[in-house]
């Protein structure tokens, strides 16, 4: 949909505007591609919370609507859409009240008061969203490359014509488009996952503090699934042994190098082996397990 290349351009011409009080078709024409775009994004978030409502309802995930963990997510399903629906809504009423006047006409005090309550519920939706999932990445309101000491109202309404408002308030609009995608996107994942994720982070992984370690001495690492998500109910391995996983995520590994490995040698490359184990909260198909072989060097102690 090339969004921020319409932003850009939109900047560009309000700045045009202001400079030549050119013809404010070039803005309405601007608005016109930003809201088409709106539009096919809307139906893209509708069938994503359709699609995910479906298959709950048919059972895929292996336990019913009714569950209290998967009632949960459909309740955030809800809010993020439901939250969605009414911004669009407040949108809709704003366009209404701003097309009953001239485009080159200012806004009046009340159309800035309508604006600035739109923009303030959107300010309002993404904490929502942040409130429900922490880890998901909403676009800014205004670049930030952009916005210098202005505020989020000055930097789209203050001084605006009615046309600059309408092409603002698409922009806004995608925003809103682009936050409730991730939202639900991301409640996407937590529910194929099993619905027993804490927080974002498939494969298995390790963090050394040194890749070469003096016989005898203890080597030490972090073992860790990542490009994927920490999840409640993962356990950990190292070479066999249990080892404990911290709240963030990654397990301790420690252990001593074992100096029978270097015999006559100065240096030898050992390696260890962690294994990563997530159970299915909602299916019967047993643990999902992620294995890793982590090369390291023993050297002779001096």
């Amino acid at each position: 949909m090339h969004k921020p290349l319409l932003f850009v351009a939109i900047l560009l011409s309000l700045s045009a505007c202001q400079a030549e009080k050119a013809d404010p078709r070039r803005l309405q024409a601007l608005t016109y591609s930003l809201e088409q775009a709106n539009e096919l994004e809307i139906g893209e978030n509708l069938a994503i919370w359709q699609q995910m409502r479906a298959r709950i309802a048919s059972g895929l995930y292996g336990r019913s609507a009714q569950n209290p963990a998967i009632a949960q997510l459909m309740a955030r399903y809800d809010t993020i859409q439901m939250g969605a629906g009414l911004l669009r809504e407040q949108l809709r009423e704003s366009r209404q009240q701003l097309r009953k006047v001239p485009p080159n006409q200012p806004l009046s005090p009340m159309q800035h008061g309508v604006v600035n309550r739109f923009l303030g519920q959107l300010v309002a939706y993404q904490a929502t969203l942040h409130t429900l999932d922490k880890r998901v990445v909403l676009p800014h309101l205004v670049p930030p490359t952009l916005a210098g000491n202005a505020s989020s109202a000055d930097f789209y309404f203050r001084d605006a014509t009615v046309a600059e408002a309408l092409a603002a308030l698409a922009q806004l609009e995608a925003t809103v488009l682009t936050s409730e995608n991730a939202a639900l996107q991301s409640q996407s994942i937590v529910l194929a996952c099993g619905g027993n994720i804490v927080f974002d982070r498939v494969g298995a992984w390790a963090i050394a503090e040194s890749n070469t370690v003096a016989a005898g001495t203890e080597y030490r690492a972090d073992l860790v699934l990542a490009s994927s998500l920490t999840i409640a109910g993962m356990t950990m391995s190292a070479n066999g042994q249990p080892i404990a996983v911290r709240p963030g995520g990654a397990g301790r590994v420690r252990f001593t190098a074992d100096p029978r490995l270097l015999g006559n040698r100065q240096a030898v490359t050992a390696h260890w082996d962690g294994l990563i184990r997530v159970k299915s909260a909602y299916t019967q198909s047993g643990d999902t397990t992620y294995k890793v072989r982590v090369p390291y060097h023993i050297v002779r102690s001096k």
